[in-house]
């Protein structure tokens, strides 16, 4: 009776986290995760984890899923054109405190001409709730010429491969 009531709840979780979150936001629409710690020093003087280090969690999350998709940041500098970050949201859901072990996710939600925008999720180890949430939109950047250039073809197609395992955006 216990795994019957224990799933009831699962499911009243899940059906209410999809109604506040949006499908683009739930867990399982992210098939690439990488796991971090919380540092000491991410906590500022009220004792959780500051909310602009959240967002270098979900830096270092892109850089990871950049690395897996074959873009290496250093690379694309060196050749003169990468990604550049032109929109940033973020919604904070719980606050985060040292120790923890934390896993960002990434997804692919969009990709354009000249640029494509990201869904990231940041959660505890072990949680299935999110401690946080968002989009960002990166433009494919010239360094040299200081303008925005088309996302080159071989990053679109990685980036559209890495939709949600149902194959949408």
């Amino acid at each position: 009776m216990l795994k019957g009531s224990q799933r009831l709840k699962d499911l009243i979780r899940y059906q209410m986290l999809s109604k506040v979150l949006g499908e683009k936001y739930m867990m399982e629409k992210f098939r690439f995760w990488t796991g971090m710690d919380v540092r000491w020093g991410d906590e500022d003087s009220y004792g959780h984890v500051n909310n602009a280090v959240y967002l270098s969690y979900f830096e270092q999350g892109r850089a990871a899923f950049f690395g897996k998709i074959g873009l290496h940041l250093d690379k694309a500098r060196e050749a003169g054109a990468g990604p550049v970050v032109a929109h940033l949201d973020c919604t904070y859901k719980q606050s985060l405190t040292y120790p923890a072990l934390i896993r960002v996710g990434i997804r692919t939600l969009e990709v354009g001409t000249r640029s494509f925008k990201l869904g990231q999720v940041l959660c505890r180890e072990g949680e299935t709730q999110p401690a946080a949430f968002g989009d960002v939109v990166c433009v494919w950047f010239d360094y040299h010429n200081q303008v925005t250039a088309p996302v080159p073809s071989e990053l679109r197609e990685h980036l559209l491969a890495w939709r949600d395992s149902e194959g949408h955006l």
